[in-house]
C-alpha cells in the first residue's frame, strides 16, 4: 500500500537526518489538496509523526506533517507547530 511505502520513506528520512521522533508515532493520514505558498492547491499525501519539543511534564509533545506530491511521491515539506522545512532532494 501506499501508505505503507510513505511511512517507511518518512522514517528513513528522520533516521538519516538525525532528528529525534518517538518511535511508532509516524501514520499516514490522508491524500487532500492543500494549499500551496504561490495559493495554488495541489493533492498531496500527508504523514505524520510525534516529536517531544519540551522536557516540561505538560505540553512538550507536537505533531509534524510530511506532505508528498500525489503523482511523483516526492517528499515535498514538513510541517510543525512553528515551522516549514521544504525538502530539496
Amino acid at each position: 500500500m501506499i501508505g505503507q511505502e510513505l511511512v517507511l520513506r518518512v522514517k528513513d528520512y528522520l533516521e538519516r537526518k538525525e532528528k529525534k521522533y518517538y518511535p511508532n508515532s509516524i501514520e499516514y493520514v490522508t491524500l487532500r489538496s492543500i494549499k500551496q505558498r504561490d495559493g495554488s492547491f495541489k493533492k498531496m499525501h500527508l504523514v505524520s509523526y510525534m516529536v517531544s519539543i519540551s522536557s516540561q511534564q505538560y505540553g512538550g509533545d507536537a505533531f509534524y506533517t510530511v506532505a508528498f506530491d500525489e503523482k511523483t511521491l516526492k517528499m515535498e515539506f514538513i510541517l510543525g507547530p512553528q515551522s516549514l522545512e521544504v525538502i530539496e532532494e
